[in-house]
Parts: C-alpha cells; structure tokens; sequence
C-alpha cells in the first residue's frame, strides 16, 4: 500500500480487568499510571506517572517510541525511592514494548481499554495540570529537563481538595511514615 503506513497492535498485553483488586482500592504505594503529554512534533513528549493514592507526580522529557520511551521511564524511577508493583497504560505504540520494561522495573503493565479514558482518569486530570505548564501545541522540543522538574514540584507541592487539602508530597510522606510503623 503505497503512502499509507501499516497499523500496528501491541500483542500479549493484559488488560486492566486482570489487574489485582488492590490497585482499584489506591491504597497501595507504587500502583502508577502512565501516559505521554505531546508537543505539535510527534517525537518530543513529556512523561507523567504519579501513584494513585497521593497524586504524586514523576516525569521526565522522552524523545522518541519505543526503547527511548523505557529508557527513560527506568531513568525517571531510579530517582525515586517509590516501588513500582503495577503500570496502568493506555494502548499508545509507545508502550508496545512494555515488557522489557516488566522486566527491568520488576512491574507489570496492565493496558486500558482502547477509547475509555476514564479507566485512568486520575491521569487525564494530570495531563490537564501539565498543560498549565505546557499548553497544547507548544513545542516541546526546546523544553528543558529543569523546567520539567519544576512543573513536577509545582504539582507536588499543590495542595488537593481529594487529599484533604495536602499536598502530593505530604501526602506521600505520611503514607510512607504509616508503612514504617
């Protein structure tokens, strides 16, 4: 088929209905989900995470699919202390090689319904705060890691309604203070 590309599909994925009840129950610290934040070129995208409980967020700047996307996803993790037991996705050709990311996080990637946003709207309401920061069709390419990392902590430090007006990092850390005991 000339000048026409062909569809791809990721194989041997799980959904989310196989994902343990624990993670529905955001109770759990290192139960995340992902998705990429893009600029008008396809290559450039930033890369939120946060756990579901306390809203809190990891990103990094990603240049291209695949193999970079993990690269950085295993970069972004090593520089925090949080586990990382399951990864919610959605169905982006960015994850497709989602198992050697199983394999290096020690994780399992559990992938959305394709077209049910919904199933990770904790995410879509990050997405929608990073665009405070990086509005839609903005070029990402000239983004600087550091202006990221303030976004991150901008973020971090707001407080939210849904966690009694603490902050993501507050509440992270009174989570973590609950584990030690």
């Amino acid at each position: 088929m000339a000048g026409k590309q062909a569809f791809k599909r990721i194989r041997n994925f799980k959904t989310i209905d196989q994902r343990p009840t624990i993670v529905d129950q955001r109770q759990r610290i290192g139960d995340w989900e992902s998705d990429t934040v893009r600029g008008p070129q396809r290559d450039r995208r930033g890369l939120p995470r946060m756990w579901s409980q306390t809203r809190y967020l990891v990103a990094c700047k990603l240049g291209a699919h695949g193999p970079a996307y993990n690269e950085a996803t295993i970069e972004a993790f090593k520089n925090t202390p949080l586990p990382v037991h399951t990864m919610t996705v959605d169905n982006g050709m960015e994850f497709s090689q989602f198992s050697e990311l199983e394999e290096a996080l020690g994780t399992e990637v559990y992938f959305a319904h394709p077209y049910h946003s919904w199933e990770r709207g904790l995410n879509e309401n990050t997405n929608g705060l990073l665009r405070q920061y990086f509005p839609r069709g903005r070029d990402l390419t000239g983004v600087h890691p550091r202006e990221i990392q303030q976004a991150v902590l901008a973020l971090n430090q707001r407080p939210r309604k849904c966690l009694g007006y603490r902050t993501p990092t507050e509440s992270l850390k009174l989570n973590l203070v609950a584990l030690g005991d």
